[in-house]
Parts: C-alpha cells; sequence; structure tokens
C-alpha cells in the first residue's frame, strides 16, 4: 500500500467536492451571461451556482495546512507547485499556438510564458503560504493555546465579521487570509474540544450556514426587483471571509475530519488531480475558451440552468481530472526527481529554514 492510500479519504474525498465546487463557480462567473443587474431566474440559479467557489478555496487551503501544520518544511512542496504551473501554462500554450493561434496577443505569451506571480492567484497565494509554513509553525509551536485563542479572534473580529457588515476589513489579504486559515485549522489541531470533534455539530453548522446563505440569495435578489441596486448584494455573503461562507468552510471541513477514516484507492489516485484540474481550467486563455463554448446565456429557466451548470462543470471537470492523470502517470516521475534536485540545491545554496 502506497503512502497515499494510507491517507483518510475523508479529505482525499472532500478536496475532489471542493475542487467540483469550484468549477461549478466558474460556469456562474466566466460564462456569457451578463444581465446580471436585471432581476431573472437564470440570475438566481447563477447567484447559487456561484455559492461553491470561494467555499471550495477555503475547504482546498484548510485541508492542505491540516496536513503541514506541525510538519517541517521541504522546498518540493512550492518547487512542485511552481513546476505544474509551468508545465501546464508552456503545454497550453503549445495547443493554443497550434489551434487558436489568432487569440495570442504579446501580451498573453509573456504571461503563459511566465505566469508566476500574476497570472494564477490562487496557485500564487497558496506557495507563499507554503513559503511561510515554518514561520507559522514555530509561531504555533512557541505561544499558548491562549494567545493563539485571542490572534483566532481577534483576526475573525477584523477579517470575518467586519467585512460581512459592508466594512473594510484591515489589512485583508488573500494571502493573509490563507495564514488565518492555517492558524485556524493548527488551533482545531492541536488543541481539539468535544464541540469541534462532534461531527453533529459540523453537520448542523454547515446546514445552517448553507440555509442561511441560500435564504440571503433569494431575499436580495427579491428587494432587486423594486431596487436594481439591491441585486449585485445577492453574492455579498458568498466572499471567503464573510460569515456565511465561513460557516459553510468550517462546518464542511469538520464533517469530513469528524467522520471514521477510512482508504479507499480510487479516491485517492483521483484526488492526486486536483489541483491539476484548477490549472488546466483556469488557465486564463483556457477559461476563456471553454466557458465561451459552454456558454451560459443560451439556458432558460431556473432549473435548466442549474442542471446546465451542473452537467457542463462535471464534463469540464471529468475531463481536466483524465488529462492531469495522464499527465501524472507520463511526466510525474520526471518532474518528481526534478523537485527533489532543485530542492537539494536550495538546501546546499540557502539553508533558509531550519527546525527550531
Amino acid at each position: 500500500m502506497t503512502k497515499r492510500d494510507e491517507r483518510n479519504s475523508n479529505f482525499e474525498l472532500l478536496r475532489i467536492i471542493s475542487m467540483f465546487l469550484i468549477v461549478v463557480h466558474h460556469f456562474s462567473v466566466h460564462g456569457n451571461f451578463d444581465t446580471r443587474d436585471v432581476f431573472s431566474y437564470e440570475k438566481i440559479a447563477l447567484d447559487i451556482l456561484y455559492i461553491g467557489g470561494k467555499l471550495g478555496v477555503n475547504i482546498f487551503v484548510m485541508i492542505g495546512a491540516y496536513f503541514l501544520v506541525g510538519k517541517s518544511f521541504k522546498w518540493r512542496r512550492p518547487v512542485g507547485v511552481l513546476i505544474d504551473m509551468l508545465v501546464y501554462n508552456w503545454g497550453l500554450f503549445v495547443v493554443i499556438l497550434l489551434f487558436r493561434p489568432n487569440i495570442l496577443t504579446a501580451e498573453r505569451i509573456y504571461q503563459m510564458l511566465v505566469p508566476f506571480p500574476n497570472y494564477y492567484w490562487f496557485p500564487t497565494n497558496y506557495i507563499l503560504l507554503l513559503m511561510l509554513t515554518p514561520v507559522l509553525n514555530y509561531f504555533i509551536r512557541r505561544v499558548s493555546e491562549l494567545t493563539l485563542r485571542y490572534t483566532l479572534i481577534l483576526l475573525t473580529v477584523i477579517w470575518v465579521f467586519v467585512p460581512s457588515l459592508e466594512l473594510t476589513g484591515i489589512g485583508y489579504s488573500d494571502l493573509s487570509w490563507f495564514v488565518y486559515l492555517y492558524l485556524l485549522v493548527a488551533y482545531i489541531k492541536l488543541y481539539p474540544n468535544v464541540i469541534l470533534n462532534s461531527p453533529t455539530f459540523a453537520k448542523r453548522l454547515f446546514w445552517l450556514s448553507m440555509t442561511l446563505t441560500v435564504v440571503s440569495i433569494l431575499y436580495f435578489n427579491a428587494i432587486g426587483i423594486v431596487l436594481p441596486d439591491k441585486l449585485a448584494y445577492g453574492t455579498f455573503f458568498l466572499g471567503s471571509n464573510k460569515i456565511l461562507t465561513v460557516g459553510n468552510s468550517l462546518g464542511l471541513w469538520l464533517w469530513f475530519k469528524n467522520r471514521k477514516p477510512f482508504s479507499n484507492h480510487l479516491i485517492n489516485i483521483t484526488a492526486q488531480a486536483m489541483f491539476g484540474v484548477y490549472l488546466i481550467h483556469e488557465q486564463p486563455l483556457m477559461r476563456h475558451i471553454i466557458w465561451y463554448h459552454v456558454d451560459n446565456s443560451r439556458v432558460q429557466g431556473f432549473w435548466a440552468m442549474i442542471a446546465y451548470g451542473l452537467i457542463a462543470s462535471a464534463v469540464v471537470f471529468v475531463g481536466c481530472t483524465l488529462i492531469d492523470m495522464l499527465k501524472n502517470a507520463i511526466l510525474n516521475p520526471t518532474l518528481n526527481k526534478l523537485s527533489l534536485w532543485i530542492e537539494e540545491k536550495l538546501n546546499n545554496s540557502l539553508g533558509l529554514y531550519i527546525e527550531v
């Protein structure tokens, strides 16, 4: 049995679910539907499909954090992510150059050849989080439970509650939010309690938050019939750090964490492809090609939009998963050796991170 097979498949299954939610979200935001400032049942459906985006990103970061808290730093982790970014950008550049060269401009060519740091927001910030893990783990080891709890309470107030009241969160950024999620997961992992270990609590938190999320979407869209400027608030509580999304993320993550552990080879193998799914379908030029052809503006009716969004997203998700599995089978042995070689060189030349 491989090391991957020994991992708790609850987390691997949740990784798969979170990436599918992200793909569904991208169906909602990247399609050709452009009348979000007008009330329609199609807009309400797209707002509901929008829910999974930041929810999925939060969970993806939380899963990674759970396995990194307390672990020694390895250069191969951020290096591996960067290599995957380059492989997919360069590979997709060749594909587009062969089949759609008319959409390439000088700026797009440069961005595809040099995607770091501005081309992908999520992988860029995730690499930076990985680089910060030795500092975060050092902080977590050195402070008391009370100090860590106080830190989380303070950050929750200024980065969750304040923005949820439509005020500006001080010092908030994508990277700072990933750090917050890391510290939150660290606290839950290192200082477990009866409530946070309860599957019942996790399920209730998730379903309560999800119900309120849907209600908020319906409420603002209904108000938008009379006050059109309120239609934009349909997705207000769906941001990464909004209180309902935090409740959804924490509830769903705890739900899977607290389930009885099991191991499934197929789930674990499929989960390895999830980061590749993101890199393929969210590559900016591929994003344009995929969702232009999917075209969510062609659908009429609430349930038709929901069904079309889920089916189209499933097709994109499965297609990208198969592509990444093929890439893993063919290229990963070589790419893994490259990551280890770069790690050795960085350790010998820099030696930045030493466990204390």
